[in-house]
């Protein structure tokens, strides 16, 4: 379905050489391994970002 959206409004790439994020301003965090609670630090990073979610629906809409 999504195969011939234009996301490229949507595309931020960090351009930082330090552990700091150029686009969020915020530490970067390996996700390696399980936190404290033997969680995987992946899973807790699946949930896609609120804002991110809200710019997706945003272009659907605009596509439609």
């Amino acid at each position: 379905m999504g195969n011939f959206w234009n996301m490229a409004t949507l595309a931020l790439r960090c351009r930082s050489s330090s552990n700091i994020c150029s686009s969020t301003l915020q530490p970067h965090v390996r996700l390696t391994g399980v936190d404290d609670n033997g969680v995987f630090m992946t899973l807790k990073a699946q949930p896609y970002p609120l804002e991110f979610c809200k710019a997706v629906a945003n272009l659907i809409t605009m596509a439609n």
